[in-house]
C-alpha cells in the first residue's frame, strides 16, 4: 500500500520574541501519518520559524549636556538666567522627540535686593522775607523722601538753606527826636540868647522824605536891663585952707558922673 506523508495545519505563530528591530517565532504541525511503499516522504519539517517585528524600534530623542549658564539678566534685584542644550539624536520611529520648550532651562539670580540711594524732595519755594527793605532772610526747605538701604548713598547737604532778601535801602521818613532842653543864658541881664536841640530819632533813607526844620532853636533871654549903678566924676582940687595956721580945714567936691539904674 503506498501512502504519502501527511501533516496537519499549522498551528498559530507563537510571540515575536522582540517586538520591534526584528523578532523570529515559531508555529508547529502535526504530522499525520508516515509515508508507506513508495509514498512520498514527509521532507518538510513540522516546525518553522519566521522574522517579525521588523520594523525599527522607536528611539527616543537624546540631548547633549546642558551648557553653562548664561550671566544673568539683572546685577540685584532678581534677574534670570537661561542654559541651553542641543539634540544629539534626533527621535526616530516614533520614539519621544526632542521638546523644543525642553531646550531652554532658565532660574532666578540675584536675588539680593539693590542698593537705594538716598532721595531729596524738591526744595519748596522760598519763604517770605523776614524784612521788607535793608536786608532780610529767607529760606526754604526739602525733606527725605527715600531713606538709603542696602548700602545705597546716604543723602549729603542741607535740609534747608537761606539767602538774603530785600536787600534795597528802605523808603524812611526822617522824624525829629524831642527838644532838649535849652542852655544857660549867655548873659545874666540885658538880653542873651539860649539854645535848643534835637536830633532826628529816625534817619531819612531812600525816597523818604527829609526832616523839615532846623536842628538848633535859639532865642533870646534875661532881657531886663542890667542893674547901673551910680558913678562918681573924679574929685576937683582942694580949696583954700579955712586958716593960715592953728588947724583950719579945705574942703574938694566931686559930681556924680553917671546916676544908678535898674536895682544898681
Amino acid at each position: 500500500e503506498t501512502q504519502d506523508c501527511a501533516y496537519g495545519q499549522w498551528a498559530p505563530w507563537s510571540p515575536c520574541s522582540l517586538s520591534c528591530g526584528g523578532g523570529a517565532r515559531q508555529r508547529r504541525r502535526e504530522k499525520l501519518r508516515e509515508a508507506r511503499g513508495a509514498g512520498l516522504q514527509c521532507s518538510e519539517g513540522q516546525e518553522e520559524e519566521g522574522p517579525c517585528n521588523e520594523q525599527g524600534c522607536p528611539v527616543d530623542c537624546l540631548w547633549h549636556p546642558w551648557q553653562p549658564w548664561l550671566g544673568c539678566s539683572a546685577t540685584c534685584g532678581g534677574g534670570r538666567q537661561s542654559r541651553v542644550r542641543e539634540p544629539e539624536r534626533e527621535a526616530e520611529n516614533d520614539g519621544a522627540p526632542c521638546a523644543q520648550e525642553a531646550a531652554t532651562e532658565q532660574r532666578p539670580c540675584e536675588t539680593r535686593p539693590c542698593p537705594v540711594d538716598c532721595e531729596w524732595s524738591p526744595w519748596s519755594p522760598w519763604g517770605d522775607c523776614s524784612r521788607e527793605c535793608a536786608g532780610g532772610r529767607q529760606a526754604k526747605t526739602r525733606h527725605v523722601q527715600t531713606l538709603a538701604r542696602y548700602n545705597g548713598s546716604q543723602c549729603t547737604g542741607d535740609a534747608e538753606e537761606e539767602r538774603e532778601c530785600n536787600a534795597q535801602v528802605c523808603d524812611t521818613d526822617c522824624r525829629w527826636g524831642l527838644w532838649s532842653n535849652y542852655t544857660e543864658c549867655n548873659a545874666t541881664c540885658g538880653g542873651g540868647w539860649h539854645e535848643a536841640r534835637r536830633r532826628p530819632d529816625v534817619e531819612q533813607s531812600g525816597r523818604g522824605s527829609p526832616c523839615i526844620g532846623e536842628s538848633v532853636d535859639w532865642k533870646r533871654c534875661n532881657t531886663h536891663p542890667c542893674p547901673v549903678d551910680c558913678v562918681w566924676a573924679d574929685w576937683g582940687d582942694w580949696a583954700q585952707c579955712s586958716t593960715s595956721c592953728g588947724g583950719g580945714s579945705a574942703v574938694r567936691r566931686r559930681s556924680v558922673e553917671g546916676h544908678a539904674n535898674a536895682g544898681g
